[in-house]
């Protein structure tokens, strides 16, 4: 409704008024009525009625702090959420560099192991390294 140009030319621009969001008041959900065509003066009394009553402009404001209670919770929610995604990610790569680490220790083990002149098959059994890629160090 805020694209509504500046002056109105056909009657659903001009009914379209009525809705325009530019016109909020300082609660946000009551819209004041400044300009309204005279021919849809009638709606605008209607649509005006609700916002008279003290109990409906209650209800609106219990609604409005409702919807902004839910929303806290909500984005603390998507927080830990995001925390908790962070925390497993760390974890995970700190597991990987730990059994990058692992690995190239056993590599190393082998090495001298092989240099020392120890069977190929004993030395995979002590560092749990494949018996090719001892083969190939």
């Amino acid at each position: 409704m805020r694209r509504l140009p500046e002056k109105r030319y056909t009657r659903l621009e001009k009914f379209l008024t009525l809705f325009n969001q530019a016109w909020c008041t300082e609660e946000g959900y009551i819209i004041d009525l400044v300009e309204t065509p005279e021919e849809f003066s009638d709606i605008a009394k209607y649509l005006q009625g609700p916002v008279m009553d003290k109990e409906f402009r209650r209800n609106l404001e219990v609604e409005e702090e409702i919807d902004f209670i839910f929303e806290e919770q909500e984005s603390k929610f998507l927080r830990k959420i995001a925390e908790a995604e962070n925390r497993e990610e760390e974890e995970r790569k700190q597991k990987e560099e730990e059994q990058r680490l692992k690995e190239a220790l056993a590599v190393k083990l082998a090495r001298q192991l092989r240099k020392s002149g120890l069977d190929i098959d004993e030395i995979a059994r002590e560092t749990g390294l494949n018996p090719e890629t001892i083969n190939n160090l």
